[in-house]
């Protein structure tokens, strides 16, 4: 089981799923007041906003907004989209956040994390692996370039484990947008909150 949600979560990063679109959030997602600033490596600030995904929060990006899902349905093909996604207006940048039911400890997260390198293999070029541990939760924090049908993607996955079950949220851009959110994305597991 743990396997071919592996294997569908590669296929979701090599179909290189960006989305774009607007709708309102889910019900068990609510904006909570209080934002955050990131300088990018151009200087330009980045307004956050700070969104519960149930039993964790994260700072996403003011301007962006929550996908449909009308494009849930269009960008995840084979049926197991994302949680929630949050995008720029053209698609090309986005932050998910995925909840998926695997049972699973801090003790399985580096084996999981093997098995995810193991199987996209030579199709993403040099993948950087770390391990972080903070305020008491261990992260893999895995970075990688896959190819889309016309354009390379810049990913950056951030996986932990919550209550028993894994959690994912990651970081997608294309190639030209890179220098402008790559604070955003160094900043990744900083971003995330426990409640």
């Amino acid at each position: 089981m743990k396997i071919i949600v592996v294997i569908e979560i590669v296929l979701i990063v090599l179909f290189g799923a960006y989305i774009f679109g607007t709708n309102a959030l889910k019900d068990n997602q609510e904006v909570i007041k209080g934002e955050n600033e990131i300088v990018n490596n151009q200087t330009n600030t980045k307004e956050t906003k700070l969104v519960n995904i149930g039993e964790y929060s994260i700072n996403v990006p003011e301007e962006f907004e929550v996908m449909s899902e009308d494009m849930i349905d269009l960008k995840y093909p084979n049926g197991n989209p994302p949680t929630i996604v949050y995008t720029n207006t053209a698609g090309t940048v986005n932050v998910a956040c995925n909840d998926r039911s695997i049972e699973m400890d801090d003790s399985q997260l580096e084996g999981y994390v093997e098995i995810f390198q193991n199987l996209l293999g030579e199709a993403t070029g040099d993948m950087e692996i770390n391990y972080i541990e903070k305020n008491g939760h261990k992260f893999a924090s895995i970075e990688f370039t896959s190819q889309a049908v016309d354009t390379e993607i810049y990913n950056h996955m951030v996986l932990f484990t919550l209550s028993g079950y894994l959690r994912i949220v990651s970081f997608n851009s294309t190639p030209e947008h890179v220098a402008e959110w790559q604070s955003y994305s160094d900043s990744l597991v900083d971003l995330i909150s426990f409640d």
